[in-house]
């Protein structure tokens, strides 16, 4: 009993680590996001960016925001699983509860 107790706490402490690495990445491409942003705005105002230029920076940008929907995905699908096993977990000790009282 106390090795699965032991087990889930472990799982729990990763999940809680993975989450703290996605939100991490995404602070960073947020940044990154931004700064591309800001430089396109920056270099289309003084008219220098070639047409092989602009499609480069968008296709960047594009994948940024690829990237960043795919870690949200992610880090929602971890909090849905989450969310998923506590339910499961509540249910299981409620019947387990109901079966000592009969």
């Amino acid at each position: 009993m106390q090795a699965k107790s032991e087990k889930m706490q472990e799982k729990r402490e990763e999940m809680q680590e993975e989450g703290k690495e996605m939100k991490k990445e995404l602070g960073v491409l947020y940044e990154e996001l931004d700064n591309l942003e800001a430089k396109i705005e920056e270099m289309e105002e003084k008219e220098k960016l070639t047409e092989k230029e602009t499609l480069v920076l968008k296709k960047m940008k594009s994948n940024f925001k690829r990237l960043k929907r795919k870690i949200e995905r992610k880090s929602k699908e971890n909090q849905t699983k989450s969310k998923n096993k506590n339910r499961r977990k509540k249910n299981k000790t409620k019947k387990s509860k109901s079966k000592m009282n009969r």
